[in-house]
């Protein structure tokens, strides 16, 4: 059963995708010698976007090694900050641990174009602020199991456990069943207060986020996979995206 988080406002899905989720890779890493809490300076490509600068808080659960080549998910449209002396360009997104540490998103090995944004978001990069990204409700969650939709083919309802928050239920298409199988007991993150009209599945109350990545087949038909969590389940379900 859901718990009560009626406390939580809906955000309409226009305000949502104001949001400017990109992919980027990150081609460099340096230790920020001044900063209070460890962190790396960062340079990471997004591609037509151009090269931008995070300040990100990662050593405790990333070698610099570890984060250099990796893909990431960013917010390109915030306002810089100027963090240990650094301008910080793009707020680099994960999920907090037990010790508050982040674990960053994953395009589970996919190679993804450099500045490709999510799926469910649009391409206006206009400038918003930090309470815009917070008002999104985006929640850490496992897949428990997902079910093909008969009227629909290459279409699944994803049965998920948002910790706190409950079970929720996803839609996702667009992809294949051996695909869909790879994904149950995955850490996936979800919006859990998109306003309920404007969810195109009725029967759900959760929005996955995913990105489109190219299968390895002759077609290479593109397909819409959930963003992964690194950890291996040390973020708990229901922590909130920062």
């Amino acid at each position: 059963m859901d718990s009560d988080k009626s406390t939580v406002t809906n955000v309409k899905f226009n305000d949502f995708t104001k949001i400017g989720f990109r992919i980027g890779k990150i081609l460099s890493a340096t230790l920020l010698s001044k900063a209070r809490k460890p962190a790396y300076k960062l340079q990471v490509d997004f591609g037509e976007i151009g090269k931008k600068v995070s300040s990100a808080q990662l050593p405790a659960n990333y070698e610099v090694e570890q984060v250099i080549g990796k893909s990431v998910v960013g917010i390109v449209n915030l306002p810089p900050r100027r963090i240990a002396g650094v301008k910080s360009e793009v707020l680099i997104v994960g999920f907090p641990d037990s010790q508050g540490n982040v674990f960053l998103l994953n395009t589970r090995s996919q190679e993804t174009t450099n500045g490709s944004q999510l799926a469910e978001c649009g391409q206006n990069i206009d400038e918003i602020n930090y309470d815009d990204f917070q008002n999104a409700d985006i929640r850490s969650a496992t897949v428990l199991s997902i079910e093909p939709l008969e009227e629909n083919e290459g279409a699944f309802h994803v049965k998920l456990d948002a910790g706190e928050y409950g079970e929720k239920l996803a839609f996702l298409d667009d992809i294949d069943k051996e695909t869909v199988n790879t994904l149950i007991g995955s850490q996936v993150a979800v919006l859990l207060n998109l306003e309920p009209e404007d969810i195109p599945d009725q029967k759900c109350n959760a929005i996955l986020l995913t990105f489109l990545a190219a299968q390895s087949d002759n077609t290479k038909r593109a397909v819409r996979l959930p963003l992964g969590i690194d950890g291996n389940g040390q973020v708990a379900n229901g922590e909130k995206l920062f």
